[in-house]
């Protein structure tokens, strides 16, 4: 091999090396600052927006409510418009009610939906070990916060799931935004404003099998 191309064979290598080295720091940079300020929150509330968006439609379907986290893993979306309709993750079950249809699945029994929980668990309860369970996971920096890049590896989820990206702040490190990328490319974004942290929310407020 001549001397030129060893050398930039090695530039290669170095470059290649510092950039994974970069990322790791990174992530390990935003999974701590991620845990010790989630540590302190036990509960949050706030409002919503979902937009819903599909390549054969002209606009965005929006839809709004109140949003509701409970440590350890307890999550549910209360739909102002339209209302009536919830999304629901207890500790077991995880309801969805759309359009006056009502659909329970144990989460143990469905791959897809107990990933979901770990991950939107670990968005809110610093429980960063469900960022790098059985997921692809990389981070990028912005100067208003961490925009995370999340893989599912499961065979499962990964039918339904090509990326799921998080948006935090870095004022207080509680998302931002939430958005799932489908495999046809649509996709769904959820909006969190207006965030009031360790207030009282009753248990009913998570009951999925009632």
């Amino acid at each position: 091999m001549k001397l030129g191309n060893r050398f930039l064979l090695s530039l290669m290598l170095l470059v290649s090396g510092g950039v994974g080295y970069a990322q790791e720091s990174l992530q390990e940079r935003f999974m701590q600052q991620l845990h010790a300020k989630s540590a302190k929150v036990e509960t949050i509330v706030c409002d919503f927006v979902q937009l819903k968006h599909n390549s054969m439609l002209a606009a965005d379907v929006k839809s709004s409510g109140k949003f509701h986290f409970k440590r350890p893993s307890l999550l549910s979306l209360v739909y102002d418009t339209p209302q009536g309709d919830r999304i629901v993750m207890g500790e077991e079950m995880f309801e969805i009610v759309a359009g006056g249809v009502r659909s329970v699945v144990a989460i143990s029994s469905n791959p897809l939906y107990a990933q979901l929980q770990q991950i939107f668990a670990a968005c809110f309860s610093g429980d960063i070990n469900a960022f790098t369970n059985g997921n692809d996971f990389s981070c990028e920096e912005q100067s208003s916060g961490y925009i995370v890049h999340i893989t599912p590896e499961n065979k499962r989820a990964k039918r339904y799931i090509s990326e799921i990206v998080l948006t935090f702040s870095k004022t207080d490190m509680l998302l931002d935004e939430l958005r799932i990328v489908e495999k046809t490319g649509n996709y769904t974004r959820y909006l969190f404003k207006s965030r009031r942290t360790n207030v009282d929310v009753a248990d009913r407020v998570f009951d999925a099998a009632h």
